[in-house]
């Protein structure tokens, strides 16, 4: 793989190279694989793959790019809240006062990281590797 194919190559590869190991696992549990029976299902199964799993990958190898790591790695943190909220939202589950505590500690977590900002930069050394050009000298 090279960098000049972008982020889709590794994702498709990792995703199927997942599921080969999945199918194997189940094989030698004593378990089948159970593929989806109607093309209802599998049109739910290719929206949840696309959503899921590859926007969201492209979303964060997206991030990567464009924040510094230690952002990005904070952002993503919050993924746990956002599956928590969605299972409420769209399977009808609930959270017991733990899971909420764990949710409160998550988003305060986070939301302490992004406003404590940036740290300072460093001083510059005047050492040799300095790119900056040498002070004039006065008389």
């Amino acid at each position: 793989l090279s960098p000049s194919m972008g982020p889709l190559a590794p994702l498709f590869f990792s995703t199927l190279g997942g599921a080969i190991l999945l199918s194997v696992a189940l094989a030698a549990l004593g378990h089948s694989v159970v593929w989806p029976p109607t093309p209802l299902a599998w049109g739910v199964l290719a929206v949840f793959s696309l959503t899921t799993i590859a926007l969201a990958a492209l979303l964060l190898f997206h991030a990567m790019k464009v924040l510094d790591a230690g952002r990005a790695a904070i952002g993503t943190t919050i993924e746990p809240f956002v599956a928590a909220i969605l299972a409420m939202a769209l399977l009808g589950q609930g959270l017991d006062p733990l899971g909420w505590s764990g949710l409160l500690v998550l988003v305060a977590g986070v939301a302490g990281a992004y406003s404590l900002g940036r740290p300072p930069s460093p001083p510059r050394s005047s050492g040799p590797l300095d790119p900056s050009p040498p002070a004039p000298d006065r008389p």
